[in-house]
């Protein structure tokens, strides 16, 4: 029973740290290719993905001090999907070759 508990609370421990750490780094990811990526959808899901991530992980941190939320299951799940079908999409528009500053005009050489 000791074992239990204490692999509980290394796992609620790992997830109060590291999950909001890689939320809030697919949202620096997300920025930072922002420029680069071709207008429209990609510009769009860029900037949901990484406003998503900081309300995430900014809310993440405040209930899960306040007490043991099971419910991030699902609110993980949901936001896991967000930015999995942006990376599909960013994936597809990569393998295009659609992406990248030779065809941006909103960036200055």
């Amino acid at each position: 029973m000791q074992v239990a508990v204490s692999m509980h609370s290394v796992k609620a421990g790992i997830a109060i740290v590291a999950l909001p750490l890689v939320m809030l780094g697919a949202s620096s990811v997300s920025i930072g290719l922002r420029p680069i990526l071709p207008a429209g959808i990609q510009r769009a899901a860029a900037l949901v993905v990484s406003v998503v991530g900081v309300v995430w992980a900014a809310l993440f941190w405040v209930i899960a001090s306040i007490f043991d939320f099971e419910g991030w299951n699902a609110i993980n799940g949901v936001g896991s999907v967000i930015a999995l079908i942006w990376l599909m999409m960013l994936g597809r528009t990569m393998q295009s070759g659609t992406i990248g500053s030779h065809n941006n005009t909103s960036v200055n050489a």
